[in-house]
């Protein structure tokens, strides 16, 4: 469903997609259509997630992306910081 998001929002701008780890190889035919791919980490570890978090909200604004889709994880402990932080970060969510 990501990847359904992703090319529907391509048509009104650049895209990028926050993936994790575990499902990084369903992206790469979109890398090669220059849509951002970026690896948020493993959800074995949403320490590293939340770790790096700022630091990919940042490099999402230096690459003028329109819209990102990002994946959701757990909400469970660190997990639900990490949505939390998604959300206010975000104008639009869509929940599948």
């Amino acid at each position: 469903h990501v990847k359904k998001v992703a090319k529907e929002l391509r048509r009104k701008g650049k895209v990028a997609i926050l993936a994790t780890n575990e499902t990084l190889k369903y992206y790469e035919d979109l890398r090669e259509l220059s849509y951002e791919v970026i690896n948020l980490g493993t959800r074995k570890e949403p320490y590293v997630i939340g770790k790096s978090l700022f630091k990919i909200l940042r490099t999402l604004s230096k690459l003028r992306v329109d819209y990102v889709v990002a994946e959701g994880i757990e909400e469970r402990g660190l997990g639900s910081a990490i949505m939390s932080r998604l959300r206010a970060a975000s104008t639009k969510i869509v929940k599948v």
